[in-house]
Formats: structure tokens, C-alpha cells, sequence
């Protein structure tokens, strides 16, 4: 899942401490032909 993707890439800055996801993706309705 594309979520716990970022989580795992944002995991390896500890000084990241908020990420903010929006769009389609985020709630999980995108269609691939729109993104």
C-alpha cells in the first residue's frame, strides 16, 4: 500500500515529525487514469 510506503521512507528522518498526505491517493479513490 502506497501509505505505508511513505511511512517507511518518512521513518528514516526521525526529525520528520507530521506528513501530510492528500489528494486521491490518500483516499484511496484514485483511478489510474486520473493520477
Amino acid at each position: 500500500m502506497a501509505l505505508n510506503r511513505v511511512s517507511e521512507v518518512f521513518g528514516r528522518y526521525p526529525n520528520v515529525v507530521a506528513a501530510y498526505v492528500f489528494g486521491s491517493r490518500a483516499r484511496g479513490d484514485f483511478r489510474e487514469d486520473s493520477d
